[in-house]
C-alpha cells in the first residue's frame, strides 16, 4: 500500500478544503477588482503553478490566464511585447537582464522573507531555494561510479552519457553553466559541450526522463525535481554534489501591466504563509518564509559547508559562449 508523509497528506487536504469552498468571509475574501482578470507567463511545471493558481483564483474571483514555458522562452516574450501582467518563475538571476520590463514591487509579506541566504531586491519577490543536484540512474551506474563532484562531468568516461538541456530554452541550464564558470572558467563550457557528444535534451524535464530510461546515465537537476522523480522513479539516484549552488526562483510585476492591481495581489499570494506551507509540504522544495516547518527530508542549507555565492557572469556570455561550442564541435 502506498504511504504518504502525513505533513504532504495534512497540506494537501487544507488545499483541497480550500479549494473546495464557494463562498468565503469577509475576513477571509478579498473584494473582487473592477477587471477580473491577470496573464501570468510562469517557467514552473504544471504540478507547480496550477495548484497555486487555482486557490488565488478561488481566494479572489480573479480568472488568470496561464502561459507556460521555459524561463529564457517566457522573458523574451515579456521582451518583445507579449501581454503579460506577472512573470512567475525563474532563476532571479535572469530577471537582472530584463530590468527594463520590470516594475518594482514589495510584497506585503516581505518583512516575513528568510534573508539568511537571499538577497533583498525590490524588483522582484521570492518564492522558493532550489539547490542544484546530480542524478544518475542506478540501474545502470554503481554508486561508487557515479559523479559526485562538478569536475566529474569533464571525466572522458562520460563522454555522451549526460543529458543536459538547451540554455536557449531552459532557465535552469543557465545556471547550471554559471556553476561551471564560477568553480572554474569560461572555457570550461567549451569542455562540456564536448561530453555532450553532440546531444542536447529540449527542455529540462527530459533530463529526468532521459536518465530514467537509460538513454543517458547523468544529469544535473533540481533538487525538488530529483525528489519527485525518486517517489515514482526507483531508476532515479540523487547526490549533493562537492559544492552546492542554490538557485532563488520568483515572480516580478511586468512593467506597464494591464491588471497590475490583480498582480500585485497574486505577487502577494505566492510568499503568503498558506502558499508557502503548501509548497515546503507537497512540493519539496526549499520555503523563503522564516515562519514556515520545512520537510524533514531536507537538509537544512546551513548545515552545509560548501555552499557558493554566484559568480556574476552574465547570460548573454554564457550564452554566447555556448554558442561558440556548438559551432566549432559540429
Amino acid at each position: 500500500m502506498l504511504m504518504i508523509n502525513p505533513k504532504i497528506l495534512a497540506c494537501i487536504l487544507s488545499f483541497s478544503l480550500l479549494s473546495g469552498c464557494t463562498h468565503f468571509t469577509k475576513h477571509d475574501a478579498n473584494p473582487i477588482p473592477p477587471t477580473n482578470r491577470l496573464i501570468v507567463f510562469t517557467s514552473h511545471k504544471s504540478e507547480v503553478y496550477a495548484p497555486i493558481i487555482k486557490e488565488f483564483e478561488l481566494r479572489t474571483g480573479i480568472s488568470v490566464e496561464v502561459q507556460a514555458g521555459g524561463t529564457t522562452e517566457m522573458l523574451e516574450k515579456i521582451k518583445n511585447g507579449e501581454d503579460a501582467d506577472v512573470m512567475f518563475g525563474g532563476d532571479v538571476q535572469n530577471y537582472t537582464y530584463y530590468q527594463d520590463y520590470i516594475e518594482p514591487y514589495v510584497a506585503s509579506e516581505s518583512s516575513s522573507l528568510d534573508f539568511r541566504y537571499l538577497e533583498h531586491h525590490e524588483s522582484y519577490t521570492l518564492f522558493s531555494q532550489l539547490p542544484l543536484v546530480f542524478i544518475y540512474n542506478n540501474k545502470l551506474v554503481n554508486n561508487q561510479r557515479a559523479p559526485q563532484k562538478w569536475s566529474d562531468f569533464c571525466d572522458e568516461s562520460w563522454k555522451g552519457k549526460i543529458s543536459f538541456a538547451d540554455p536557449h530554452t531552459s532557465g535552469t541550464s543557465i545556471s547550471i553553466l554559471n556553476a561551471f564558470m564560477t568553480l572554474n572558467d569560461p572555457t570550461y563550457i567549451d569542455k562540456f559541450y564536448q561530453q555532450l557528444d553532440g546531444h542536447v535534451a529540449s527542455g529540462s524535464g527530459e533530463v529526468i526522463r532521459e536518465v530514467s530510461t537509460g538513454t543517458r546515465l547523468i544529469g544535473i537537476t533540481l533538487e525538488e525535481t530529483a525528489k519527485k522523480a525518486m517517489l515514482t522513479d526507483s531508476n532515479i539516484t540523487m547526490v549533493y554534489p562537492d559544492y552546492l549552488f542554490v538557485i532563488s526562483d520568483g515572480s516580478f510585476l511586468v512593467k506597464n501591466a494591464k491588471n497590475k492591481d490583480n498582480a500585485q495581489k497574486f505577487i502577494d499570494f505566492t510568499i503568503s504563509k498558506d502558499a508557502q506551507q503548501f509548497l515546503s509540504s507537497a512540493m519539496y522544495r526549499r520555503s523563503v518564509r522564516q515562519d514556515i516547518n520545512q520537510l524533514t527530508a531536507l537538509t537544512d542549507l546551513a548545515d552545509y559547508q560548501n555552499l557558493v555565492p554566484w559568480s556574476n557572469f552574465r547570460q548573454e556570455e554564457i550564452l554566447q559562449l555556448w554558442d561558440i561550442s556548438t559551432k566549432i564541435n559540429k
